[in-house]
C-alpha cells in the first residue's frame, strides 16, 4: 500500500521526480517476498506530464492548485457537459487537461502521458499506463478522445500488471484516495454516511436509487449496486493548520482550549472556511475566507471557535443540501485525520444533529484501498471492509442553528 501527496510548484520548469524517489525508497525498505499484492493512491487529479523517456516536463499540477479555473466555463458550455450530474471544478482531471494544452501547448505536444498522480504511481509501479474508472467520473465521460496521451481505463479492484520491483506482486487499480475509501468502506444501509475529513473534507452517503440534483450542488457515483450521493470541501484540516499557525502560533491543544473558552455561535462571529476556493455545495473556485460580525469585544476564543464551526456549517450546508434531494442521513462514519480531533467530532454531531462514529483507525483511504485488493483476492466477502466504526458520539444540543442560519445568510452576501 503505497500513498503520496507533494507540493505543487508555481512554475512550470522540469521538477525532479520526487514522488518516484519516494516511492522507490519505501519499496527498499518492504521484504519484497512478503508481498502478495499492490495497491497505489493518491490525491485526486495531479496531472503529471511525462515525456519520452518518463521524466517529468514541469511539476504536477494539483488538487489545490486553482490555475485551471480559467477553463470551467468552457466546459461548462459543453453538450458534454450540460448531460452530466456533475459540476465542473479546477481540482479535477479534465480542466487540468484542458489547461496544459491551452496555456502550455509546448508540454502538451511533448507529452508522451498525461497521468493523473494515481496513474502515475500504478505506471511507476507497473511500466503500463492507466486512468481509472471513478477518475473518468470526473471528466464527465472517457476523455480519451480529446487527449490520446492517457492510459487505458482501469476498474476498482482490476489487476493492472505486475508490480516489476516488488517479486511481480499483481498490482490493483483502486482509483483515488476519497474514492478508494468510499468503495472500500463499511457503508451497508441506505442513510449510512462517511465523511473523509485531511486537508479536504469528502461526504457522501448510500442510497438505493441515483439522486441527480438539477442544480448541480452535489453528485451520485456508482457504489456496486447503488449510489453514493456526495460532496467536497475544498480545504478542511488546511484550514484549521492556517488558523493555528496564524491566529494562535501555538499547538492544537491549546487551539481547541480557545475554542472551548468561547460559547455555540462564537459571541457573533462567523467564519467561512474558503481558503482554496469553495466545492460542495456553492461551487465558487475563486471563494476567499470570511471572518464576519468582529467587534472590539472579540477574543481569539471567539475567532478559534469561528473556525471550527465554519468547518462543521461548510459541512452541514453538504447535509441539508443532500436531505432536500430526498436522501437520509442516518449514522455517518468519521475517518481521516480529523477524525482523530475529540472535540470536532462533538461539533459535528452538535451542528448536524445526527450521532457520528469515528473509525477505529483513522486511515480509511488506505483500508478501503487494502479492502479492494482484499475482495478481489477473494480474502474478503463481497462488501467486506477492513474499515471498522467505533462508538457512536450523540449530539448534545442544537444551540447551532441560529449561528448556521447566520452562516448562510453571510454566504448569500459574499458569494
Amino acid at each position: 500500500m503505497i500513498a503520496t501527496a507533494a507540493a505543487n510548484s508555481p512554475t512550470p520548469a522540469p521538477s525532479k521526480p520526487v514522488w518516484r524517489a519516494a516511492l522507490h525508497s519505501a519499496l527498499q525498505q518492504i521484504d519484497k517476498s512478503s508481498i502478495t499484492a499492490v495497491t497505489a493512491t493518491a490525491t485526486l487529479s495531479g496531472l503529471v506530464c511525462l515525456d519520452a523517456q518518463d521524466e517529468p516536463l514541469r511539476p504536477a499540477i494539483l488538487y489545490g492548485d486553482r490555475r485551471a479555473a480559467v477553463q470551467l466555463p468552457a466546459i461548462e458550455a459543453t453538450a458534454q457537459y450540460q448531460q452530466s450530474p456533475f459540476r465542473a471544478y479546477s481540482g479535477d482531471f479534465l480542466p487540468q487537461l484542458h489547461y496544459l494544452r491551452d496555456y502550455e501547448p509546448a508540454h502538451f505536444q511533448n507529452a508522451k502521458l498525461l497521468l493523473d498522480a494515481t496513474g502515475y504511481l500504478n505506471y511507476l509501479l507497473t511500466g503500463q499506463p492507466t486512468l481509472d474508472r471513478y477518475t473518468t467520473l470526473t471528466c464527465y465521460g472517457d476523455p480519451s478522445g480529446q487527449f490520446p496521451h492517457l492510459g487505458r481505463i482501469v476498474e476498482p479492484g482490476a489487476i493492472i500488471g505486475p508490480a516489476l520491483d516488488c517479486a511481480q506482486a499483481p498490482v490493483f487499480s483502486v482509483s483515488y484516495d476519497s474514492a478508494a475509501a468510499y468503495l472500500g468502506s463499511s457503508l451497508l444501509e441506505p442513510g449510512d454516511a462517511l465523511d473523509i475529513s485531511g486537508t479536504v473534507t469528502s461526504f457522501g452517503v448510500l442510497t438505493n436509487r441515483q439522486i441527480i440534483d438539477p442544480q448541480r450542488r452535489v453528485f451520485p457515483i456508482p457504489y456496486g449496486d447503488r449510489w453514493l450521493l456526495r460532496g467536497s470541501t475544498a480545504m478542511s484540516g488546511g484550514v484549521l493548520e492556517w488558523a493555528r499557525q496564524t491566529l494562535f502560533d501555538g499547538t492544537f491543544a491549546e487551539f481547541d482550549q480557545a475554542v472551548l473558552s468561547a460559547p455555540p455561535g462564537a459571541n457573533g462571529v462567523t467564519f467561512l472556511p474558503f481558503l482554496a476556493g469553495a466545492r460542495a455545495p456553492i461551487w465558487q473556485p475563486a471563494a476567499t475566507g470570511t471572518f464576519h460580525g468582529l467587534t472590539a469585544q472579540t477574543t481569539r476564543a471567539d475567532l478559534a471557535r469561528a473556525v471550527y464551526e465554519g468547518l462543521c456549517f461548510s459541512l452541514q450546508h453538504i447535509v441539508e443540501t443532500i436531505e432536500q434531494l430526498g436522501a437520509t442521513v442516518n449514522n455517518t462514519q468519521l475517518g481521516g485525520g480529523l477524525s482523530r480531533n475529540a472535540l470536532l467530532n462533538q461539533m459535528k454531531a452538535d451542528v448536524t444533529g445526527k450521532p457520528v462514529r469515528p473509525q477505529l483507525d483513522t486511515e480509511v483511504t488506505t483500508l478501503g484501498a487494502a479492502s479492494i485488493a482484499a475482495r478481489a483476492l477473494g480474502w474478503l466477502p463481497p462488501g467486506g471492509s477492513y474499515c471498522r466504526p467505533g462508538a457512536a458520539i450523540t449530539p448534545h444540543h442544537s444551540a447551532y442553528q441560529p449561528a448556521f442560519t447566520r452562516y448562510k445568510a453571510l454566504l448569500q452576501k459574499v458569494l
